[in-house]
């Protein structure tokens, strides 16, 4: 996360914030950010946000070397974001994250770039507190450029860092997944060695993988749910909804309990015409569940079923 030359969000003392009272009297951290472990068993929880790029549609179309429509490589054909609300997921239940936000850092004049942007945690004390800036586990642009380039991803963000050939960061890659093994668990990750999904008869095909990916091998071992990178996954959900409706599948509720309730559903663009990206950005949720909710807790569920089958 980028350093916010702004004094009025900053990192402060997680102490100062979570122990004071509406009447200014201190209490116990542990009144505010209980224990997350409960008879043993230790609750998961992350925060995400899904941005979605408004791309200048008076731009020049950017091709590669077969006429495949690709996304903007040049920042300043993006014209911007549309913020997106901030979502708590809590053990499978996925809610709105009431008092945090996405937000920007200050821009810089002399820069065509967009400063990078973190998830908040409103200020408390009647706003009288900064906020707090809550720590990044992993953020990925999610592009649908349609066939024959139904999902392409990176680590970078374009309203902020070069992408394509000019960039020095991770490059744009092709959907691809983890080589399958018995447990026909399909792993989304960069770089893969695998084109097919791991088990066969997924019910997340074709909505949040392509049908383009499906494993024609009838002797693969049954489906048991999709993991892999996270942004990613969350990005799928929210380009099955057209412009300006990229929240509705977590609103409603559509991922519960393991399970991605819109198994029949592709797309709800029916004439896609132009390319769509989204900035998914994943964090922690330090405040509300400080136990459950680390690298190593988000680094597990991916290496599982994020979503299990129906």
């Amino acid at each position: 996360m980028g350093n916010h030359s702004s004094g009025s969000k900053h990192k402060k003392s997680k102490t100062s914030h979570l122990d004071k009272n509406k009447d200014g009297s201190k209490s116990s951290t542990s009144t505010r950010n209980p224990p997350s472990s409960y008879g043993g068993y230790l609750s998961l929880s992350f925060l995400f946000v899904v941005n979605e790029l408004l791309l200048d549609p008076h731009a020049r179309p950017n091709l590669d070397q077969w006429g495949t429509a690709m996304p903007p490589f040049d920042s300043n054909h993006y014209e911007g974001e549309a913020a997106g609300t901030v979502f708590r997921y809590h053990d499978g239940v996925v809610e709105v994250a009431r008092g945090y936000y996405w937000e920007r850092d200050v821009i810089n004049l002399n820069s065509t770039m967009r400063p990078a942007g973190s998830i908040y945690l409103a200020g408390g004390d009647d706003g009288r507190d900064p906020p707090w800036e809550m720590t990044k586990y992993s953020q990925y642009t999610v592009f649908n450029c349609w066939r024959p380039l139904p999902c392409v991803y990176m680590e970078n963000d374009p309203l902020c860092t070069r992408i394509g050939p000019y960039s020095n960061g991770p490059p744009l890659t092709l959907m691809s997944f983890e080589e399958p093994d018995i447990t026909g668990i399909t792993h989304i990750t960069t770089g893969g060695s695998s084109q097919v999904v791991a088990g066969r008869d997924p019910t997340w095909i074709p909505s949040l993988v392509p049908e383009m990916f499906r494993n024609p091998d009838r002797n693969a071992p049954v489906s048991r749910g999709l993991g892999g990178l996270l942004p990613v996954i969350i990005g799928q959900m929210a380009l099955t909804q057209p412009h300006g409706h990229t929240d509705r599948p977590f609103l409603s509720r559509w991922w519960h309990n393991g399970h991605w309730r819109r198994r029949d559903l592709g797309t709800t663009v029916s004439h896609p015409l132009s390319i769509r990206g989204v900035v998914v950005h994943v964090a922690l949720d330090e405040f509300e569940n400080r136990e459950g909710s680390t690298k190593e807790t988000l680094e597990n569920f991916e290496a599982g079923a994020v979503v299990r089958e129906n």
